[in-house]
């Protein structure tokens, strides 16, 4: 059974292979297009987060804010993004 060369014999079979290869074919493009999106949500929603901090530090860094009240705010925003 296994390693024996199976032939196509009629058409059914044929239409059948065929339509069997079309199916698995969408579904597999499927599957990674929706992991595709995924990947990339992620992606932006953490480019979001760090252009946000970067934008916080800068002011930071502009207003020469003590290191402990630097702190707060980092812990602040992070805790608001989280929400």
């Amino acid at each position: 059974m296994c390693g024996n060369n199976i032939e196509i014999n009629s058409s059914k079979e044929r239409f059948f292979v065929l339509l069997v290869v079309y199916v698995t074919s969408i579904v597999n493009a499927s599957i990674f297009g929706n992991m595709a999106v995924l990947i990339q949500e992620q992606d932006k929603t953490g480019s979001a987060y760090n252009k946000m901090m970067d934008i916080i530090n800068e002011h930071m860094r502009y207003l020469k804010i003590p290191l402990g009240l630097k702190t707060r705010i980092h812990n602040y925003y992070s805790y608001v993004w989280m929400r």
